[in-house]
């Protein structure tokens, strides 16, 4: 259900060294990732992972952009994308 698919741009500004990093895809339902123009990955709600790994060498000092092609668009208002240190790892849920 929802509207679809949608395109959200965001950008982030460095001024330090670029490190690696994950982006966390929790509240998302499934689409796509692509940062200033690399295609990091697709997310699924459903799981098992949570986060894409981010290296910082696709980083850079100043303005980064981000795309987010949401396929399913649940959001009534701004939707957030976190940067966290770890990897998110959970567990698969079960179809029946």
């Amino acid at each position: 259900g929802g509207l679809g698919p949608v395109v959200f741009r965001g950008e982030l500004e460095l001024t330090d060294e670029p490190l690696d990093t994950f982006v966390n895809m929790e509240g998302w339902k499934k689409g796509n990732v692509i940062v200033n123009g690399f295609n990091l990955g697709r997310y699924w709600h459903v799981g098992p992972q949570k986060t894409l790994y981010l290296p910082g060498s696709l980083l850079r000092r100043g303005t980064n952009t981000f795309l987010v092609v949401e396929l399913h668009n649940p959001f009534p208002d701004r939707p957030v994308v976190k940067f966290v240190k770890q990897a998110v790892l959970g567990s698969a849920i079960e179809r029946k």
